[in-house]
C-alpha cells in the first residue's frame, strides 16, 4: 500500500495532511511519530487526516494529531491550510470543517490568504479545563510565574506577558508546565509581548510538539486574554517566527483568524515505511 500526502505550512507551522474521504486512513501513535520524525519521516508540527463529514452542515472532519502521536482538539493553522486545499478541490470560495472541537468556516480572501472563524473563547476553569476552580486571568504558578491567564479556544492554553524579548524563558518553562497537576489534558504555553494597542509579539510551545514558528490558536488565546486585560484593541496584528496573523474578535467573544498559508510539496510513502516502527 501506497500513502499520499500533501505537505503544507501555515506561517512556518508545518502539516502533513491526507485525504481519507474516500478510503480509511489509520495510523498508530507510533506511525505518525514517524511520519513527524523530521530527520527520518517526512516532517511535521502536525499530521491531518481529512475524513467524511459527521455533521451534515459540514463539508469534511478534519482529525489533527501531534508530532508525538497525540490527538489534538483544534489547529488553527491547520484549518486555514485545509481551507485553501478544499475549497480548490470542492471549487467552492468557503468550507465547512468539523473537528472534535466543532465546526470552523473558512474562506479564502486572497490568492494565498485566509480567513477562519474560530469560535468563541472560554474562560470557564471547567472548559478549559482545570483541575480546580480559580481565577482564569490571573494565576500564579510554581517556577515563578505570575499573572498569568487560561483559555480555551477548542484548546487550552495558557498566556504570560513579558515586558522585554526574553523568549528564552519559555524553553525553561514549558517542558514542565505542559503537564502540570493544574492541566489535566496538557496545556499549550504562550509568551506574548504587548508592542502596540494593536501589535503582539509572540512564541508558543505546543502540547506535544515543542516550539513552533507559528500557533493560529496560540495567537487567538493570547489575543482573547489581552482584550479580556484591555491591553490591546479586538482587531490585533500577532507576529510569531514563521509571520503574523490578523485576529478578529467581536463583543461575543469570537473569534476570526486571517494569515498566508503555502503548499510545500506533494508525495507519498510504502507501508514498508513502517516496517521498523514499534506498534
Amino acid at each position: 500500500m501506497t500513502y499520499e500526502f500533501i505537505k503544507m505550512n501555515g506561517l512556518g507551522n508545518d502539516f502533513v495532511i491526507f485525504d481519507g474521504r474516500t478510503s480509511i486512513i489509520h495510523f498508530t501513535p507510533q506511525e505518525l511519530s514517524a511520519i513527524a520524525d523530521r530527520h527520518m519521516g517526512v516532517g511535521c508540527d502536525q499530521i491531518i487526516i481529512l475524513e467524511p463529514a459527521l455533521n451534515p452542515n459540514a463539508d469534511l472532519f478534519m482529525r489533527i494529531y501531534n508530532a508525538n502521536g497525540s490527538e489534538a482538539e483544534a489547529c488553527g493553522n491547520a484549518a486555514r491550510c485545509v481551507t485553501w486545499l478544499m475549497t480548490r478541490d470542492l471549487k467552492s470560495p468557503s468550507i465547512d470543517i468539523e473537528t472534535v472541537s466543532g465546526l470552523r468556516h473558512g474562506r479564502c480572501v486572497a490568492e494565498n490568504e485566509v480567513e477562519v472563524e474560530m469560535g468563541q473563547a472560554s474562560f470557564e476553569w471547567d472548559k478549559i479545563p482545570l483541575s480546580y476552580a480559580c481565577d482564569t486571568l490571573s494565576l500564579d504558578l510554581p517556577f515563578g510565574l505570575k499573572n498569568a491567564s487560561v483559555v480555551n479556544v477548542g484548546n487550552p492554553h495558557l498566556i504570560y506577558f513579558i515586558e522585554e524579548d526574553k523568549f528564552t524563558d519559555i524553553h525553561k518553562l514549558s517542558s514542565e508546565l505542559e503537564c502540570y497537576s493544574l492541566f489535566p489534558q496538557g496545556i499549550n504555553i504562550n509568551a506574548a509581548r504587548i508592542i502596540n494597542s494593536k501589535t503582539i509579539k509572540l512564541e508558543v510551545w505546543e502540547r506535544g510538539v515543542g516550539l513552533t514558528r507559528a500557533c493560529g490558536t496560540g495567537a487567538c488565546a493570547t489575543v482573547a486574554v489581552a482584550v479580556k486585560k484591555n491591553l490591546v484593541a479586538p482587531s490585533c496584528r500577532v507576529i510569531q517566527p514563521g509571520g503574523s496573523l490578523k485576529i478578529e474578535i467581536d463583543a461575543d467573544n469570537h473569534i476570526k483568524m486571517t494569515g498566508q498559508v503555502a503548499e510545500n510539496f506533494r508525495g507519498s510513502f510504502p507501508s514498508s515505511f513502517f516496517q521498523n516502527t514499534k506498534s
